[in-house]
């Protein structure tokens, strides 16, 4: 009987290890899973606030485009240059990146929808070329028409974690 005994405290040791086997190994599984749920957790935030970032630009691009339509000359354009959001042709900043290029630039505020910071500046580029093909032929009228002034809109969106997105559009206007 001494040695039933003795082959059951073994047993019982192989059936320990083999349970502390399978503990490690339930356990290393479980870490990895919580691994991976967070690095899609990061993964899905930082996805969420490069969308935010580009509507927010979006957004910016739709104000400049409405501020420029509401326009009624180019004089109410800019009135000294580099004093607000409006640049004349050839001086709007080069550096978008730096973040004092956006010290003057139109802020929109969260009253308009806006849940991050967007920020927008619009250059006067000049006249509308003729289109192609189109000759000036004074007994036809053909020229072109010099009312045409082309802007640069530069729109600036950043998310809640800080991505930015910036969009670089063009929009003409006819002034009577």
């Amino acid at each position: 009987m001494h040695s039933n005994g003795n082959e059951l405290n073994r047993q019982r040791g192989a059936v320990l290890a083999i349970c502390m086997i399978v503990l490690l190994v339930l356990t290393l599984l479980s870490l990895s899973g919580a691994r991976s749920v967070i690095l899609q957790e990061k993964m899905t935030s930082a996805s969420r606030d490069a969308q935010l970032a580009l509507q927010a630009a979006e957004a910016a691009l739709h104000a400049a485009e409405s501020e420029i339509y509401s326009l009624s000359s180019l004089d109410d354009f800019a009135k000294e240059d580099g004093v607000s959001h409006h640049y004349r042709t050839g001086n709007l900043p080069l550096d978008l990146l730096n973040p004092s290029t956006w010290e003057n630039a139109e802020k929109l505020s969260a009253s308009e929808g806006i849940e991050s910071s967007s920020r927008y500046l619009i250059e006067e580029v000049g006249e509308l070329a003729p289109a192609p093909g189109v000759v000036e032929d004074p007994g036809n009228n053909q020229v072109s028409d010099p009312s045409f002034i082309v802007f640069r809109i530069v729109a600036r969106g950043q998310g809640r974690g800080g991505t930015e997105r910036i969009l670089i559009a063009h929009y003409s206007k006819k002034f009577l």
